[in-house]
């Protein structure tokens, strides 16, 4: 029922927003400036004025496309396991997509949850590794060739973040944000390649507000997500002679929500060995501080 009233509340905001440009400012604006001008007899300027507003009518309605959902469009999604990309799988679903959700595991709960959807298309998907991926890709490439879908859009959700400042963290945990983040993101991407250039599809790069304003605990995340930031930009210009369309999106928070933070249950004793342990604790309790900090420099900059 929310998913619904949703839908309708999103279905009348359109129409009252196409209607002010349409009418407000369009067919209204250019009656009143051609009357007016021709009543003053400055035609140069009337013709100007009009020109311009037809201009700006016509580039508006030509580049706003409007998306229509249809279960013969997939959407492919990575990290389905739990958090926003859990959430992105179900809404895209209600919207009426077809959804193809890459979960780590298929014995996840949040696996095992989408599988009730009979819109979603559960896979078993690991970014890190070369065959899983090569898997993946081929199946869906099978599955739009057999049923004659198209490809409509790839997300790149899937993420692993560590929470502890940087002098704490092995090798071993930097690289593991590094690969999932960073070089997981550029394989499942590679891969998917022909595949958006063919039915040219879009590419959308879930960051984080850490790439934007790096936080203190999250300097090797925040690193990894401001490097999909920077090359997000630099794809979008690559691939936009091949009619895909490239977009970063940075959401809010949910990591109280996703099995991101995890590992840290896990990982906490293979911090890198500190001689002044106290210090450390005393600096990792302070971490709220400093966020609360940062946020209020921030606010009044």
């Amino acid at each position: 029922m929310g998913g619904f009233l949703s839908r309708v509340s999103l279905r009348c905001f359109e129409v009252l927003n196409e209607f002010f440009i349409g009418v407000a400012s369009g067919v209204v604006g250019i009656v009143v400036l051609t009357s007016k001008g021709l009543f003053e007899a400055n035609y140069a300027r009337t013709v100007f004025v009009v020109l311009l507003t037809v201009g700006c009518l016509i580039y508006v309605f030509q580049t706003h496309e409007q998306i229509q959902p249809s279960a013969e469009k997939i959407v492919f999604i990575t990290g389905c396991d739990s958090g926003l990309g859990f959430s992105l799988a179900e809404h895209v679903s209600e919207l009426g997509f077809t959804v193809v959700a890459g979960c780590l595991k298929l014995d996840s709960k949040g696996a095992k949850e989408l599988k009730k959807n009979s819109k979603i298309m559960l896979i078993e998907l690991d970014i890190t590794n070369n065959s899983s991926v090569n898997v993946a890709v081929e199946t869906v490439s099978r599955y739009l060739e057999a049923r004659g879908y198209c490809l409509w859009a790839v997300i790149n959700n899937a993420a692993r973040m560590v929470f502890a400042e940087f002098e704490w963290q092995t090798l071993s945990l930097i690289q593991q944000q590094v690969e999932i983040n960073l070089l997981g993101t550029f394989r499942i991407t590679n891969a998917f390649c022909p595949i958006l250039r063919k039915y040219k599809a879009r590419l959308i790069v879930i960051s984080s507000h850490c790439g934007l304003s790096p936080l203190p605990g999250l300097s090797v995340y925040g690193a990894t997500k401001a490097g999909l930031l920077g090359w997000a930009e630099a794809l979008r210009v690559e691939l936009k002679k091949y009619g895909v369309h490239v977009i970063s999106f940075v959401p809010g928070s949910f990591y109280q929500y996703s099995n991101i933070m995890n590992i840290m249950r896990d990982t906490r004793s293979r911090y890198a060995p500190i001689p002044v342990k106290d210090y450390c604790l005393a600096k990792f309790m302070r971490l709220p501080e400093y966020s609360e900090e940062i946020a209020l420099e921030t606010a009044l900059a």
